[in-house]
């Protein structure tokens, strides 16, 4: 009998030992999603942010030097005799479906948005192709068709910009324009017919639909040899994380370290509905801004933030650098011109935020609006990122949400709010945004890049297209008993969960 529960206690002890050596190979990053995957178009950028990167891999990225770098490209360069890009692929690059990686796979990857018929992220782009702008929405996807983009063999192509821009590479560091292989996407170019198939450090093995969580396997451990061998990805806070993004629990917690990347993630901002009376109206968006303190709202958002007053963030070229006051005697004039003294109620769609901004935040803002005559119910909306403007908000004058701050390619800032945005109803039927969009896209230096960026910075302040509310900064939370080292991360709405360096 005692040698029975020697036995016994010896496999308990054993069981515990090989639990803790597993859940040391294992990381748990948690990344709060609306989506049901974070590979839906609906998903929140900091959870497709990080899984695309991981999974798929990245065409290019930046380091701390802002410089331009690659780990799948082998040459990336300027041909000055034929006046286009030349990118050649690394030989030996596999998909996780086995198949070997050639210069199509490139061409489609970099073109397949300019084919996608439904609203995606892929129609915010600016992109500056040469021949691009001959495509129709939904058309089929042929090698070749495209005059900017040329197969020179079966590992580069030519990729041709249709005017001079500085900047025209940094676009590529979004990951939208990772590798994938057309035959794992369906007809639409965007929907994967399982799960997302690239040539990143990690592949997907598993996705819990009930527990909203995928798993991760290391599938590049000769690159990543530090990496956690398994990642599980959660959307919800189920398990106590290793390391997250995003989390108020974890921003509050001593368990966790605290690193500070480079560049914001985020930014908070007002979009008006420009099909709505209120909204359309110059002098009501004027209002709203002057009748906010964002020093009033930053001191009351659960994580840090700081106040924004410009599209562009901090850390941007092309800031103009103003610093609006608040001015309640003034708003107030004129919405009571506006409104007539009419005792609307407007209801307000806002994106989930309690869980990374809390809603005391939103408790400010609705008084500081009611101070000077509008009166608002805010309601989370988690239906449609494209439209939020519909159904109970066809008359909502503004909406409520986070941004991405695009730091790579500054023009990618206003895109979002031009003709053929995905976004119904958030953006001003203005030829003159057309104008500077197109003066600033073809800047032939950095310093012209500048004053262009200023231009339009400038004129989207003076029509108050959008109100910057505070900008969001990219803080890592992670446990320092299981992770040694972030590794190489730059900020954003990217974390590379490959470069993370794990105790073993």
């Amino acid at each position: 009998m005692c040698y029975l529960k020697l036995v016994l206690c010896f496999a308990f002890v054993n069981c515990l030992a090989i639990a803790k050596q597993d859940d040391r190979k294992r990381l748990i990053y948690y990344c709060g999603n609306r989506a049901d995957k974070p590979w839906d178009e609906n998903s929140d950028l900091a959870c497709s942010g990080s899984f695309y990167p991981a999974v798929l891999d990245s065409l290019f990225y930046i380091d701390h030097n802002a410089e331009l770098k690659s780990d799948i490209l082998d040459t990336f360069r300027w041909d000055y005799k034929n006046k286009h890009y030349k990118l050649k692929l690394k030989d030996n690059l596999y998909f996780h479906n086995k198949r070997k990686v050639n210069a199509k796979d490139l061409e489609f990857s970099i073109l397949r948005y300019f084919f996608v018929f439904k609203p995606s992220i892929g129609n915010t782009f600016h992109l500056n192709i040469k021949g691009t702008k001959k495509i129709s929405k939904g058309q089929k996807f042929e090698s070749g068709l495209v005059e900017g983009v040329k197969i020179i063999d079966d590992l580069t192509i030519a990729l041709v910009p249709a005017k001079a821009n500085p900047s025209f590479l940094y676009t590529f560091t979004h990951f939208s324009f990772a590798l994938v292989p057309k035959e794992e996407l369906k007809e639409d170019y965007i929907t994967w017919k399982e799960w997302p198939i690239g040539l990143g450090a990690y592949k997907v093995v598993d996705f819990n639909k009930k527990e909203k969580s995928v798993t991760l396997l290391l599938n590049n451990k000769k690159n990543y040899p530090n990496a956690a061998e398994e990642v599980l990805f959660q959307q919800e806070r189920k398990i106590e994380p290793d390391i997250t993004i995003k989390d108020f629990l974890a921003s509050k917690s001593n368990k966790y370290v605290k690193e500070r990347l480079l560049v914001p993630m985020y930014r908070r901002v007002i979009e008006f509905n420009f099909n709505s009376e209120y909204g359309r109206s110059k002098e009501f968006r004027r209002a709203i801004a002057l009748a906010i303190s964002r020093e009033e709202l930053v001191k009351k958002t659960y994580i840090p933030t700081n106040p924004l007053y410009e599209i562009l963030l901090s850390s941007s070229l092309g800031r103009i650098n103003i610093k609006e006051s608040q001015n309640i005697n003034e708003a107030k004039k004129v919405i009571t011109l506006i409104t007539k003294n009419k005792k609307n109620v407007f209801l307000i769609p806002y994106s989930e935020d309690l869980s990374y901004l809390g809603a005391e935040y939103r408790n400010i803002l609705k008084k500081q609006l009611e101070n000077v005559g509008i009166n608002i119910l805010f309601i989370e909306n988690n239906k449609n990122i494209w439209d939020p403007f519909s159904i109970e908000f066809l008359n909502a004058p503004f909406y409520i949400h986070s941004t991405e701050g695009d730091y790579y390619d500054p023009i990618l800032n206003f895109t979002k709010y031009k003709k053929g945005s995905p976004s119904q109803n958030s953006f001003l039927k203005d030829d003159l945004i057309e104008v500077l969009l197109e003066e600033t896209k073809e800047a032939p230096s950095r310093d012209i890049l500048n004053e262009r960026l200023k231009n339009i910075s400038r004129y989207f302040y003076e029509q108050r297209i959008l109100i910057p509310l505070f900008e969001i900064p990219s803080i890592v939370y992670y446990k320092k008993e299981k992770i040694k080292s972030i590794g190489r991360q730059f900020g954003g709405i990217t974390l590379y969960l490959q470069n993370i360096e794990v105790k073993k």
